[in-house]
């Protein structure tokens, strides 16, 4: 029996380590099913929108394993830019140990300088996922539709606005309705052009002279105004249950990958910029 055909089954989640710490793990056993590598995580509901498979290299020492994660679905046209997670892996009888690296590389030995996670064979039922809650879409002439997401418990949606598609997520607090969430959506998204403007306008005053004294390009030269905003594009835009408004920008390897978040308040004033991440 080669490793492939060993690994088929349920595996409970035995310990995990990072740096030889113990640390805890959401998820409470996997289920390899073909090239399937599912993560069962009780706590969470389990939408059925992750595509998880994984690739074996047994002929390296250690073995590896490469874990792609693709949220287009088990239905969905590949993603062309899915999560990659590489593991070196020891298939010990019904114990099976997975190292990872924190820089998502191999790792160069399975050993306490990196994360290790230890599985061991389990024969019983697959545990079961959280259900869930049956809160009804939001459906907005303007806004579309907007679903209830049970695991961040927000309202969440896609929005194409020209050339432009980014999401859209309503975050009323818990116990309270999402009227006025909704009733800013709808006046952040019926003025566009002009919130994105703002954004982008604040977060060059804030963040240009940040990027090009700390963060140069390879070539050193500073970069313009126009430039920094010609990188930076929409992801995605929260609001909050107070009006309180984040646009959520991919960088464009500004600051090296990391987000920028600019916050705008129920007054329509910006009230802060981020570069989390």
């Amino acid at each position: 029996m080669n490793d492939f055909e060993a690994l088929q089954g349920l595996w409970q989640v035995h310990s995990s380590t990072f740096e030889g710490r113990p640390v805890d793990e959401s998820a409470t056993h996997y289920v390899i099913s073909g090239k399937s590598m599912r993560e069962i995580v009780p706590d969470l509901v389990d939408d059925g929108s992750l595509r998880s498979t994984f690739i074996l290299d047994e002929s390296t020492a250690p073995k590896r394993l490469t874990l792609i994660l693709d949220y287009n679905g088990p239905d969905g046209p590949p993603d062309p830019n899915p999560i990659v997670l590489r593991y070196l892996y020891r298939l010990d009888g019904d114990t099976l140990t997975l190292c990872s690296d924190e820089f998502g590389e191999f790792p160069l030995s399975i050993c306490d300088d990196y994360s290790i996670m230890t599985l061991v064979r389990e024969t019983g039922p697959v545990p079961e996922s959280k259900r869930p809650a049956g809160i009804p879409t939001l459906k907005d002439e303007l806004l579309g539709e907007l679903e209830w997401d049970d695991n961040l418990h927000w309202y969440r949606g896609r929005l194409q606005i020209a050339e432009l598609s980014f999401r859209l997520s309503l975050n009323p607090e818990e116990g309270t309705d999402v009227s006025q969430a909704l009733l800013r959506a709808k006046q952040v998204v019926g003025d566009f052009a002009r919130y994105r403007a703002m954004a982008e306008e604040y977060a060059v005053r804030e963040l240009l002279n940040l990027k090009n004294s700390t963060w140069p390009d390879d070539d050193g030269r500073p970069i313009t105004a126009e430039e920094f905003k010609a990188r930076m594009r929409l992801d995605s835009i929260t609001i909050e249950s107070d009006a309180c408004t984040t646009f959520w920008h991919d960088d464009g390897d500004l600051f090296y990958g990391h987000s920028i978040q600019v916050s705008i308040d129920a007054d329509d004033h910006c009230s802060g910029v981020d570069i989390p991440g």
